[in-house]
This record gives C-alpha cells, structure tokens and sequence, in this order.
C-alpha cells in the first residue's frame, strides 16, 4: 500500500498524458528528460545490459522522475535499479524532504538558534570541549590575535554556511600567512567562527588522516514520550586529501549501528552510485571498524538532545578528538541523501513513526 505521505506531482490530466508518451518515447530511442545523459555516467553499472533492458532501466528511471521526483543520481545511488517499486518508495526524495521541510520549519523560530554557528556554540558550548571565537568586523581584531597565540592551527566556518561550503583551515606553522592576512580571510559577510582544530587520535585518523571525520546523529525528540528516536547514524570521511568530510562535495558515507558503534556497511560516494571496501586514500577496510567510547557519545547526545526538547528534529555532527567526543555542529535541516545511500534501505518507515507526525 502506498504511503500517503509520498509526495507525487500534482499534474493534470494532460500533463499526465504527456509524462505517458515521455515513458512510451524511450522506447522508441528518444531521450525525454535527459534520461541518457542521467545514464551514461553510470556505464559501469549498465555495460552489461542489453539493449532492452536499457530501454526498460530508462523508462523506470523516468517514471520514478515524474510520478515522485527522484533524480537519476538518486536512483543509482539509492539502487533503484536492483529494487522493486516497494522498496524504492520506502526512500525518500530531496524534493520531498524540501516540501516536508517547508511544512515543518517555514514558521519555527525556535530553530534559528542553529541557523548561526555563533549561537550554536553559545547554546551547547559545553559540549563542543574546544576553544572558539565569533568574528564580525575588524573590532574583533585583537581577540582574534590573541586567539591565534594560543592555537597554532585553526578552522573557520562561515556562520551560516552549510554542506561544508566554505570552511577553511589555517596551519600557521606550516603556511606563510600573516595575522592581518588571516584575519582578513576570516571576515565573512555574516560573520564566522573560528576554533581551535580538533586533534583526532586512533581508529579515526586511521580511515582518514587528511580531514577530522564525524558521526552524523538525525534524531527527532518525542515531547509527549520524554524522549528521542534515532533516525539515522553514519559515519562521514573525506576523500582524496580533501579536508572536509561533507558527503555533498566529495567524502564517503558509511552507516553505523547506533547501538554499538560498529561501521555496518562499505563507505559510499554521492553522485557516483559507487561503494568502496576499503578506503581509496588509506586503504583501510570500513566496515567493521568500531568506534571508540560509544557509550560516551550516547550519554552526550542524550544530554544534548534535552538542552531544548521545542528543537525536535536536528542532525547532530560529532568528532573524537584527544579530548573524547566532541559536538561539531547542530543541524536545523540534516539532508537524508547521505543518510539513505549508505543505509541500504530507505527511512521512511522510522520517518513516519516520528518526524513526519508532525505534518
């Protein structure tokens, strides 16, 4: 039975007709909607098809497109392809969590405190066991001098970024840059924070030297219960000496079990529908790997998650560091891509357990 919550396109009747004739084209070698330009950089997964099967794979990428938005890098990525109707509509689209979101947070002030790293920190500063500074014009200058005595090597964060973008890391060590130089880069429009870098010891500098490498927590709090679900754990790592971790611009995704803290899947790349055993850069195998002090990290994030129960659903990023667990950032509207690629089954039974209660 269909999920009454599926957002599917709402259509006339002759739009309708004209997304049938779009999926009896595909038969006849046309491309409507781009469906061989979303293929071909999938070759190594299709080369081995006939000719019909490709007909039949790009009519089924075209009508889970039209009927329910999924894009082509999500339907390779969510393997579509190896799933039937059932188990691809336990998935959930971008543009139907975009949709859901407008629903949920369009009027929901009580989230702005995650819009802005700044005010992040301040609310859970406790929890993020390092040293940061907020930066807003040249008036900061001499705090942020006497910031850079004490740490040597920093990271900046514009504060309202998201996915990772841009976020930069200064090594005054190893980089010939002046204070005023680097105080200058630091000077975003809407301001930044700046903190001492987080030092990351074994198993986790292991996998990925090259970026500090965080567990994502999407976890929705029950008001009426006093309580929390999990919705999702995994493992996010940087790729090719990037160093930023973010799936969106080019790290691995791996899934974890939330109970023990051990790595349960290979780490998955987005936009590739590739999965990889080992990871390219280290060679380290990925799944298996436990995670160190895991009863640590849930004890933290149970105590984080109460700080203010009205933020019900947010995506939690933390780091092991020399200093233990560590929170990172606070997530007003964590992305599900990620989340559902490396799980191998989509979310939306827990979803609509939890989450989509609210709609």
């Amino acid at each position: 039975m269909t999920s009454k919550f599926i957002v599917k396109q709402n259509k006339s009747i002759f739009e309708r007709l004209k997304d049938d004739l779009r999926l009896v084209s595909v038969f006849f070698g046309n491309s409507p909607c781009e469906v061989t330009d979303g293929i071909s950089k999938y070759s190594k997964i299709t080369d081995e098809l006939s000719s019909f099967e490709i007909k039949k794979l790009k009519a089924k990428m075209l009508y889970f497109k039209l009927k329910y938005g999924f894009v082509y890098d999500e339907f390779f990525d969510y393997r579509f392809i190896y799933k039937s109707r059932k188990q691809c509509l336990e998935y959930i689209s971008n543009m139907e969590r975009l949709n859901v979101y407008r629903k949920l947070f369009y009027n929901a002030p009580e989230y702005d405190v995650l819009h802005d790293k700044r005010e992040t920190y301040k609310m859970f500063k406790k929890y993020f066991k390092r040293d940061a500074l907020s930066i807003d014009n040249f008036q900061d200058l001499i705090s942020f001098s006497e910031f850079i005595k004490k740490h040597n090597k920093i990271i900046v964060k514009p504060s309202n970024s998201n996915n990772g973008t841009g976020i930069f890391i200064i090594n005054f060590e190893k980089e010939k840059i002046s204070g005023m130089d680097a105080f200058k880069n630091c000077l975003f429009k809407d301001g930044a924070l700046i903190e001492e870098f987080i030092n990351q010891p074994g198993v986790l500098n292991d996998l990925y030297p090259y970026s500090v490498n965080t567990v994502r927590f999407i976890t929705y709090f029950d008001n009426d219960r006093d309580t929390y679900d999990i919705l999702a754990s995994f493992l996010r790592m940087g790729f090719n000496k990037s160093q930023v971790d973010n799936s969106t611009i080019g790290g691995l995704s791996a899934a974890i079990d939330a109970n023990t803290g051990i790595i349960r899947t290979d780490g998955y790349k987005e936009n590739t529908g590739k999965s990889f055993e080992f990871h390219p850069d280290t060679g380290h195998k990925i799944k298996g790997v436990q995670l160190p002090d895991w009863n640590e990290l849930h004890r933290m994030l149970d105590e984080i998650v109460r700080i203010n129960p009205d933020l019900k659903f947010v995506g939690w990023d933390f780091a092991y560091s020399d200093k233990g667990w560590m929170l990172v950032e606070a997530n007003r509207k964590p992305g599900f891509y990620a989340a559902q690629m490396c799980n191998e089954s989509g979310l939306r039974p827990i979803f609509e357990k939890t989450l989509y209660k609210e709609l």
